[in-house]
């Protein structure tokens, strides 16, 4: 493995991290919390988050192909989550055997994988307007 393929795993390795300590322990309400003016509730979030994922594996098998990725289908918050992270977990597995050169690991960082972990924040911002927030952390010092 090379050091861009390193970095970007553990890019993803961040973001399955923080994804997971915004999800776990959700109060049943969370999923389809809504804020005015169109905000997307967590589910809809998440749900996007899958496919910008199945964008980065489309990515991932064809650098540079233009292909439209369809939307997944609407599923319920535990199998929305699940699927996110399978995905994940295959886009990281993707990236663990690819043999793609700099400029592609940072077009797939910059592009899909940033907006993955934005919409994590997203999440967690989420949390604290639907009245649970998540308990301080220092990232740097979490064991990823």
């Amino acid at each position: 493995m090379n050091l861009n393929q390193d970095i970007i795993r553990h890019f993803i390795a961040s973001a399955k991290y923080r994804f997971n300590k915004v999800v776990n322990i959700a109060p049943p309400s969370y999923p389809k919390f809504v804020l005015p003016n169109g905000i997307r509730s967590p589910l809809e979030i998440v749900n996007h988050m899958t496919h910008v994922l199945y964008y980065a594996k489309s990515f991932l098998a064809a650098p540079y192909n233009e292909i439209a990725v369809p939307a997944p289908a609407k599923l319920g918050w535990e199998a929305e989550v699940k699927r996110f992270l399978e995905t994940l977990h295959e886009v990281d597995h993707l990236v663990e055997q690819s043999m793609l050169n700099v400029n592609d690991f940072k077009i797939l960082l910059q592009g899909p994988l940033a907006d993955v972990m934005t919409h994590v924040g997203q999440l967690a911002m989420l949390r604290r307007a639907a009245g649970s927030p998540l308990t301080g952390e220092d990232f740097m010092k979490a064991d990823i």
